[in-house]
C-alpha cells in the first residue's frame, strides 16, 4: 500500500499511526515493518491522544533494536545541531 501512496502517518481514532501500531506487535516481521514505514515518511515523533509519540513505545514496548532503527532513521527529520548549538544550550545561552 506504501507503493501505491498510501499515507504512512494516518491516525486511527486514537491518535495511533500504523509506526504506533507496529510498534506493540510481538512478531519477528516488527523491524521490517517499522525501518520501511519510516523509509516511506512515517514521522515517529507525531503523538496520540495520549500524547505518546511511537519513540515513547519503543522506549516503553521495544527493544533495543527498534529504538536504533527510529533513532538512526528519525535524525533524517531534523538536522543536528552544531556543537556551537549544544555549547549554547548547555550554557542556556
Amino acid at each position: 500500500m506504501l507503493l501505491q501512496g498510501a499515507n504512512p502517518n494516518i491516525t486511527d481514532l486514537e491518535g495511533d499511526t500504523p509506526l504506533h501500531v507496529a510498534l506493540n506487535g510481538q512478531n519477528g516481521f516488527v523491524l521490517d515493518v517499522i525501518t520501511s514505514l519510516l523509509s516511506f515518511g512515517a514521522n515517529p515523533f507525531l503523538t496520540n491522544s495520549e500524547g505518546c509519540s511511537s519513540i515513547h513505545y519503543a522506549a516503553t514496548y521495544g527493544n533495543n533494536n527498534q529504538m536504533s532503527i527510529i533513532l538512526d532513521i528519525s535524525s533524517n527529520f531534523y538536522p543536528a545541531p552544531s556543537d556551537l548549538e549544544l555549547l549554547g544550550a548547555v550554557n542556556n545561552e
